[in-house]
């Protein structure tokens, strides 16, 4: 999932356009996923596990059930923000209401310090 804020592929905007320049924050973020759903899928594909991966923009709650649906998918495997004490009281964990709310299983990876 990317954040519908940095989400480039919801603005319109083709990958060839100028205006691309314009939203480097919204590039990274876009290049960040991309790059990490690739090494996932790789190393699935690695262990001899039939995976693709998906970029979609949106809410978490709206878009990963929708598209597991869509792809007839038995599994969800994400991974998790480390989130401060206020931070957990400010923001909704999508991860928590992913495992409370999905019907399929949910491997949740943590995510490696950067």
């Amino acid at each position: 999932m990317v954040d519908n804020t940095f989400a480039l592929s919801r603005t319109g905007l083709r990958s060839d356009s100028d205006e691309l320049n314009e939203y480097p924050a919204a590039q990274y973020e876009e290049q960040l996923a991309e790059a990490q759903i690739n090494r996932v899928v790789q190393s699935l594909h690695e262990m001899g596990y039939s995976a693709q991966g998906l970029m979609a923009a949106g809410t978490p709650m709206e878009v990963i059930p929708e598209q597991m649906a869509l792809f007839n998918c038995e599994l969800l495997i994400i991974s998790h923000r480390h989130l401060s004490s206020l931070g957990r009281l400010l923001n909704t964990s999508v991860t928590r209401s992913l495992l409370e709310d999905m019907l399929q299983p949910v491997l949740v990876i943590p995510r490696k310090s950067q």
